[in-house]
């Protein structure tokens, strides 16, 4: 059931989704518009506040060994924010593993909105970086069980956090 009212939002929100940047768009741009339709649909807050308001794009992450990163940068006009998923990540991911990566950066940019100006992740401490990825990666696991992801996907999750000593609540 889950599965056809992402199909039904896909579908009749596609003008929304055209107001999302979505960069080197054109071998996946079907499968991150459902992912946007599962985060539309299990997360409205965060689709509004944060991922309608983003650029996403895609590139090669392999040297720099992410999956995906995100950035809010300051210009004179207002700030940008960007979503950047590796294409590695695009090309083995299901749609619901790529909604929750793009749940899990869009918390990263919603705690860098509300940092004090100047801090950025490069700067913060080991200790700071673990407790908001406890928290993030949590609220991930979370959020895929919410919108009745497979065993599969969240085993897959449960294993990257066991890897990077991530504790599951």
């Amino acid at each position: 059931m889950k599965t056809l009212l992402a199909l039904f939002f896909s579908f009749f929100y596609s003008t929304l989704f055209s107001q999302i940047n979505l960069l080197r768009v054109d071998s996946w741009r079907d499968k991150v518009q459902a992912a946007l339709s599962i985060v539309l649909l299990n997360e409205p807050a965060i689709f509004k506040e944060i991922v309608a308001k983003s650029t996403i794009q895609s590139g090669d992450l392999k040297e720099a060994g992410y999956a995906a990163f995100c950035d809010v940068q300051e210009t004179p006009t207002g700030k940008i924010l960007w979503i950047m998923v590796g294409l590695d990540e695009l090309n083995k991911s299901s749609q619901m593993e790529i909604a929750s990566i793009i749940v899990h950066e869009s918390l990263h940019i919603q705690n860098r909105l509300h940092d004090e100006p100047g801090r950025n992740w490069g700067n913060f401490t080991y200790k700071e970086k673990q407790r908001e990825h406890t928290q993030i990666y949590n609220y991930e696991l979370a959020f895929l069980k919410n919108a009745q992801a497979s065993n599969d996907e969240i085993a897959g999750l449960k294993r990257l956090m066991r890897k990077e000593k991530i504790p599951i609540f």
